[in-house]
């Protein structure tokens, strides 16, 4: 699964993740998970405003 194309659903996972742990009572943990998905997100955001194409190296041959 690649971060670049489907971080929408990583990201909605993880916050029904943290929504159902916030429910049932583990609010630091749902705190966690929150964090994560909210930098899955950037992380996501980041990949897919760069130039790079997937897969390449930085300083190789595009």
């Amino acid at each position: 699964m690649s971060l670049r194309k489907n971080h929408l659903t990583i990201a909605g996972v993880l916050f029904a993740i943290a929504i159902t742990l916030y429910v049932i009572g583990f609010t630091s943990g749902a705190v966690v998970v929150s964090v994560l998905a909210i930098v899955v997100e950037i992380a996501a955001w980041i990949a897919l405003l760069s130039d790079r194409s997937e897969g390449s190296v930085p300083g190789g041959k595009p």
